[in-house]
């Protein structure tokens, strides 16, 4: 279940899933307490993500890769 996973932006565990406006949709909402990163997850297919709030940038590696 997505609970037990981390924010796709900050990689926190302070995830909370909206029920009431996620009832009438195909999708759950998700919002992460720490960062405010907002995204929703298939209810069908949990590999299904979509960003609501853009993502931050890649940080670049020090080795340039």
């Amino acid at each position: 279940m997505m609970t037990e996973q981390s924010c796709p932006a900050c990689g926190a565990n302070t995830l909370r899933r909206f029920d009431g406006i996620s009832a009438n949709t195909d999708v759950w909402y998700w919002r992460c307490d720490q960062c405010g990163h907002i995204w929703t997850v298939s209810k069908t297919d949990e590999t299904d993500i979509q960003h609501i709030s853009p993502l931050p940038p890649k940080k670049t590696r020090a080795n340039g890769r």
